[in-house]
């Protein structure tokens, strides 16, 4: 009886098939590798890469026809979603501003040349960030979110590792190394 458990769970056991719901958890969770935190005083740096099955799966909103048409595009990219705020808590905005003007060059800066800062490093080739997008929360949270997208070239095993550097506001150049072995599959 301990063999047929121990069978079972051998074939049925390492199935790494999640729901939407567990996917979601599972991004979350430090310790998978898919989520790193990087304290740069005064800053704290949470980056989340989101497999394309992922990111396809939420712009389908769970329809399997445009799933598939939206998994194609999104192999093209690795994602990556970056939230950008203080170690101690607070406004991110109000550290930095310190009067109208600045804050509007914070927004110019955040909206475009803070990409210029960010890259993707697989081997000894470094990719631009094409897709970039600066959540504007207006002022209604402490910190900022942004989706990064890198082109894919080549089959990907491990999304690499993601260098930021933001002198501008005190970041140095910083590597986050993503080593992922296992992306699960997504099933709805």
């Amino acid at each position: 009886m301990i063999w047929l458990g121990c069978i079972c769970l051998l074939f049925w056991g390492c199935d790494t098939s999640l729901s939407p719901l567990e996917y979601a958890q599972f991004l979350a969770d430090q310790t998978n590798g898919f989520r790193q935190k990087i304290l740069i005083s005064p800053y704290q740096l949470q980056v989340e890469y989101q497999p394309s099955i992922y990111t396809a799966y939420r712009k389908s909103r769970g329809q399997q026809d445009i799933y598939k048409q939206k998994l194609k595009e999104d192999n093209k990219l690795s994602f990556f979603q970056l939230n950008l705020g203080l170690i101690q808590g607070g406004d991110l905005f109000a550290m930095l501003a310190h009067n109208p003007q600045d804050y509007q060059n914070l927004v110019y800066y955040f909206s475009y040349a803070f990409r210029k800062g960010i890259f993707l490093q697989r081997g000894d080739h470094k990719y631009p960030c094409v897709l970039y997008h600066f959540e504007r929360s207006y002022d209604l949270q402490g910190s900022r979110n942004f989706v990064l997208g890198f082109e894919n070239e080549e089959e990907l095993i491990s999304p690499g590792t993601l260098i930021i550097e933001a002198k501008e506001i005190g970041i140095p150049h910083t590597e986050i190394p993503f080593q992922i072995d296992n992306v699960p599959d997504l099933v709805f």
